[in-house]
Parts: structure tokens; sequence; C-alpha cells
């Protein structure tokens, strides 16, 4: 056990736990009170059939880390022979605290960058269920929802596993307009200039691509809409010395180039690195462009 002295507890959980801000308080006591032995990262290696999910293992001691702690780090990408590792490195623990479970690091000088935050404006879609405090269970997102569109569900929508890369895998319509249950009775309605035009929509574990303007989507995506878009909305999220800074920035790039870099390799391992959780923590952290 490890409140026992020099005990010695080894975890296996899912790789999440390298960034996710939930375990943020659990790697940090585990890195300031006991010495890491090995972690063992398992890359798109499956140890469990029925998990969806991609797994690490570490085991650490109950002793104080000092400068000559060196932990083993290795990498399994072998399903069949899972015992051998594709690469391995030995790391100081105190220099690195937290990054230790990080799969891989960078240095990124951001001096010569632009973030995407001023470029486009970020925002999360609409929560779909009844008011909480106005018409609270009155109805769920579900019933507002159709595969049909016909007048009572106007308006295309989009849900988060809907989304892949480049592509949408299924359409469906939303109760939508003037005596409809939505906007007018849903939680958050967010503004329909944010839909109006052709933008990016982004699910939180899903894929990034360009919808058509008049896609309405839900809180489980991100709407990223150039800030230019944006001149002359009437919105209290929507600052408008915001608008006037970033619309000249905004207008110098395309959709399609923002997507071809959110979607590249090389933006997936700078999510490796620095991102702390979902894509969706990291879009707000802004990505550099």
């Amino acid at each position: 056990m490890l409140k026992a002295e020099t005990g010695i507890l080894g975890i296996i959980t899912s790789d999440a736990y390298q960034n996710a801000p939930y375990a943020q308080k659990s790697r940090e006591m585990l890195c300031k009170k006991t010495s890491f032995i090995q972690i063992d990262f398992f890359d798109n290696v499956r140890l469990f059939s029925d998990a969806a999910v991609n797994n690490i293992i570490f085991i650490t001691q109950n002793k104080m880390p000092n400068n000559q702690n060196l932990l083993k780090r290795f990498w399994h990408k072998n399903v069949e022979n899972i015992s051998i590792s594709s690469n391995e490195d030995e790391v100081n623990q105190v220099e690195l605290d937290q990054k230790i479970f990080r799969q891989m690091s960078v240095d990124i000088d951001v001096s010569q960058t632009i973030l995407l935050d001023d470029i486009v404006y970020i925002s999360e879609g609409m929560n779909l269920a009844s008011h909480d405090k106005k018409y609270p269970g009155e109805f769920t997102k579900d019933e507002l929802l159709s595969d049909v569109q016909d007048e009572q569900h106007p308006v295309k929508f989009i849900e988060g596993r809907d989304i892949g890369k480049y592509q949408i895998f299924k359409i469906r319509y939303l109760e939508y307009g003037k005596g409809l249950r939505a906007p007018l009775k849903i939680r958050r309605p967010t503004f329909p200039a944010l839909y109006k035009y052709e933008h990016i929509v982004a699910g939180h574990t899903s894929g990034i691509t360009i919808v058509t303007a008049g896609f309405f989507n839900p809180n489980s995506v991100r709407t990223l809409l150039p800030w230019f878009r944006l001149v002359g909305v009437e919105n209290r999220s929507v600052p408008s010395d915001l608008v006037e800074l970033k619309k000249d920035i905004s207008k110098r790039f395309s959709l399609q180039y923002l997507v071809a870099i959110l979607n590249s390799s090389i933006m997936e391992s700078f999510i490796d690195a620095v991102g702390v959780g979902t894509r969706d923590e990291t879009l707000a952290l802004r990505y550099c462009v």
C-alpha cells in the first residue's frame, strides 16, 4: 500500500489522466510526494477490448522525490506482443514534474504566431434542454429534433458525434423559429448570427469540418466564426471592441486553411503536448496558427 513506508502503488488508468483537468490535483500530489519508478504508454493499443479508451500504467513509491530520481518510460504499440516497447527513455521527475505524463513535450515560440481566437470567435452551441427555471422538465433535446425537414423542423442541425474530419455523417433538423419551442424555451439559445454564415464546427471528441450557412449545433460542438462576420452584431457575448480589433486579421485566413491546420497530424501532436484534456478545453486555450 502507498501509505505504508516506502510502499509501492501501481495504477492502470485512461490516458486522459495525462492532461485532464480532473486529474490535476492527483498528478500534483503524486509528483511532489512520491518517487515514480516507471510509466508505460499504450498508443492506440487497447488493453481492454470492451473499453473505448487507451491506457497508461504507472508505478510510484511512497518516498519524496529528489534530483537523482530518474524514472523509466516505455511506449507500446504492438498489440500482438505488448511486453515489447517500441521506444523508451529515462527522465528526471523533479525537472519535468507533471510533464512526466506527457508522451511528448514541445517548447513553442509564439512570438511569430497569431492565436486562433484572434481569427475566429469561438463559442459553444445551443443547450436544447428546456429552461430549468421558466420551463422546467417541459421537453428534452431529442424531442426538438427530426430526421425529416418540415415546417416544424426547418433548420439543419448537426451533433458532435456526426462530425468527422472534413465530413458530416448525418444531418438532422431542429424545431426552431417564431412560436416554436426553440429558441424561446431552451436553456441556452445562443444568437442567430452565429449560424448565419459558413463556419467551422469542432466536436468535443470528434472531427472538425466546415458547414454552410444555416447549420445549428448543440453545446457538444464548438462553432468557429471569423470575427469580421460579427460586425454590427449586438450581443453581450460579442464585445464590439474585440470585433473591431480582430475583424481585419480574420479576413486574412480562409476557413479551409484553418481546418487543414486543425486536422493536421502536426496539430494533433501539439495538442498531445500542451493540451489540457478534450479538444474542447484545448480550443479554449487558443491554438497558435
